[in-house]
């Protein structure tokens, strides 16, 4: 029995062992798009780790990576010659891979944008102040919020504050529910910085 259990323990560490010796080892990286960008991320940033890179403070000077290794300056401007073609050559590489994998977008130019079915905060800035120029309320709440929400402080400015009256009255000439109670309680609440 002892010599049964002791021939069961060699093979099955052998075949431990066996594994770990012809186990077929995995790439580090994928066959996708992004798994290749990324090895040659790695190795255009293998090619100048952080001690390396000081030579880019001082333009074609060599007197940094002397520090690190003393040689003569003609062999260091040759090591960097070949990292600086190294790296070009795997930019272009991973150049080529992007626009080989860019997805194309068709657009057809005769087509005509609709900006009346947008809401007014869905435009931009631009299109947003000219349908409140042209008398839409919904627009002039919209440009009296992006008044205040440029703002980093939590005090508004003067030229802020009287923009943001400038709109909420427009929009409550134009009718428009709720803006002269929102333009009474900026009032209330809002104290002007004295710096601005």
């Amino acid at each position: 029995m002892k010599k049964k259990n002791l021939w069961i323990l060699i093979l099955s560490l052998l075949s431990v062992l066996a594994g770990v010796v012809f186990w077929p080892e995995s790439s580090e990286y994928g066959t996708g798009n992004s798994e290749q960008q990324r090895r040659l991320w790695n190795e255009r940033r293998q090619l100048s780790p952080a001690l390396w890179s000081m030579w880019t403070l001082e333009l074609n000077s060599t007197r940094y990576l002397n520090m690190i290794a003393p040689k003569d300056d003609a062999s260091w401007t040759g090591i960097r010659d070949q990292k600086k073609a190294k790296d070009e050559g795997l930019k272009k590489e991973q150049v080529a891979l992007r626009d080989r994998e860019k997805p194309v977008f068709r657009y057809t130019p005769g087509q005509e944008l609709d900006l009346a079915s947008l809401r007014a905060f869905e435009l931009s800035r631009r299109e947003c102040w000219q349908r409140a120029q042209g008398g839409d309320a919904d627009a002039c709440m919209v440009m009296a919020w992006r008044s205040i929400t440029n703002n980093s402080e939590n005090l508004l400015s003067w030229r802020s504050m009287r923009d943001l009256d400038a709109w909420l009255s427009r929009a409550e000439a134009l009718k428009r529910p709720g803006a002269l109670f929102l333009k009474n309680f900026c009032r209330m609440i809002q104290v002007e910085n004295p710096a601005n």
